[in-house]
């Protein structure tokens, strides 16, 4: 990827992408789906459309979405924003995220768009593709959006075992995913070291006879998250 996605996936700050040439900023447009991502940037939003004294366009895109669903998270993008008291519209598409996005800043005369970035893991993106990266790319030199900002929010995951899974076998291994590579990172208690994609794994995890919480701890400037799940240990009894 660019230097550019590099700079972002590593940063948990909000980031500022423009073109070569400036124009002036007349709306902000605020793409939300309902994650945390999504709500971080979109608070982030707000603030900077008080400080410019200019209105904040809240896009949800229902792509995966029934429109019940998609009123539900525009209505809570409402919810969000009551506290800021920012002049704000709503609006509700149907059709592919990206597409959506970038037309939308078109249509309303957008100068800044503002998403949380990269919500998903780096293998889905792999697969299904990244919004927040083709919307950097078509916002480029020569693109009619002159601003782009992603924040990015210190998650955690936990992908091996599942919760509520029982196993036959101690001890147990934990793999998990941090969205941000240098946070400091523990299961259990037990300290891990973080890929430079965020990937990390914890084994020979003791397991007591029935049900075993484990969690797993991230940190990194301040902030930390939490994320547990429960397993089980029934271990085979063969009778003789």
């Amino acid at each position: 990827g660019s230097t550019v996605e590099r700079v972002m996936r590593h940063s948990i700050r909000p980031c500022l992408v423009t073109p070569a040439s400036f124009q002036p900023i007349g709306r902000i447009l605020a793409a939300f789906d309902g994650s945390a991502h999504a709500g971080q940037a979109l608070r982030e939003a707000a603030e900077l459309a008080l400080a410019l004294d200019i209105e904040l366009v809240v896009l949800t895109v229902g792509e995966n979405q029934h429109a019940a669903q998609a009123d539900e998270t525009s209505g809570a993008a409402r919810d969000l924003l009551k506290p800021h008291g920012v002049k704000a519209s709503f609006i509700i598409v149907q059709g592919k995220t990206a597409a959506a996005i970038l037309e939308t800043a078109r249509t309303e005369r957008c100068g800044l768009i503002a998403l949380g970035a990269y919500g998903h893991s780096r293998i889905r993106e792999l697969v299904l593709g990244s919004t927040t990266t083709y919307v950097i790319t078509a916002t480029g030199p020569g693109g009619r959006v002159t601003a782009f900002v992603t924040v990015r929010v210190l998650g955690i995951v936990i992908y091996d075992p599942s919760d509520n899974e029982t196993v036959l076998e101690q001890p147990l291994r934990v793999v998990c995913h941090v969205t941000e590579p240098l946070a400091a990172v523990t299961v259990n208690g037990v300290s891990a070291a973080v890929s430079s994609t965020g990937d990390f794994e914890v084994p020979d995890i003791p397991l007591a006879l029935g049900p075993n919480v484990n969690t797993a701890h991230a940190q990194r400037n301040g902030k930390s998250v939490t994320k547990s799940i429960t397993v089980t240990y029934e271990p085979l009894t063969i009778a003789i």
